[in-house]
C-alpha cells in the first residue's frame, strides 16, 4: 500500500455550532473506518480555520479529498497544505481524532494531547509542518547512510 499524508485548511463559511462538528467527526468516524484512513480535525473558533490530517492509502485517501472533503460546502478556500508519500502513520489508532481550541485553550474531544499548541491557526501549520520536513528529512538521511 503507498501510504499517503494530506494536510488541507479551509475556513468554514459560517460559525460552526457544536453539532455541526459533532456531524463531520461522526461521518469522518464512520467514512474513514471503511476506508482505513486515519487522521486529525483541528478548528479554531476565532478565526473560523480548519487544519486536517488524514493518511492512508494514496487512492483511498486522494479520493476522500478530492470527491468529497473539497466540495463539502461547509467550507470554502480549501487548500492542499502538505502532501507526502510512504512514511509512517503520526496518528494510526484515530479513525478521525478532533480538537477544537478556542480563546487561546486548547478543548480536547477525543483523547488527543500534545498535538496543538496555543496561538494562532498560522503558526500551528507552520510549526506542524516544519516538523514533518524535519522528520522527513532525517528518514532520508537514515536511508542515504545504510
Amino acid at each position: 500500500m503507498d501510504l499517503v499524508r494530506l494536510i488541507y485548511t479551509s475556513v468554514a463559511v459560517r460559525e460552526m455550532r457544536s453539532e455541526d462538528l459533532d456531524d463531520i467527526l461522526a461521518v469522518s468516524l464512520s467514512r474513514n473506518a471503511a476506508m482505513n484512513i486515519t487522521g486529525l480535525l483541528v478548528h479554531y473558533t476565532e478565526t473560523s480555520e480548519f487544519m486536517q490530517l488524514l493518511e492512508g492509502a494514496r487512492d483511498d485517501v486522494l479520493a476522500l479529498f478530492h470527491g468529497s472533503i473539497a466540495k463539502d460546502p461547509r467550507h470554502r478556500s480549501v487548500e492542499i497544505f502538505h502532501l507526502e508519500d510512504g512514511a509512517e502513520r503520526l496518528c494510526p489508532d484515530w479513525r478521525m481524532s478532533f480538537c477544537l481550541e478556542r480563546h487561546g485553550g486548547l478543548k480536547e474531544r477525543t483523547g488527543l494531547s500534545g498535538f496543538v499548541r496555543h496561538g494562532e491557526l498560522s503558526d500551528m501549520r507552520a510549526g506542524f509542518a516544519r516538523r514533518l520536513m524535519i522528520a522527513y528529512r532525517e528518514e532520508i538521511m537514515r536511508r542515504d547512510t545504510v
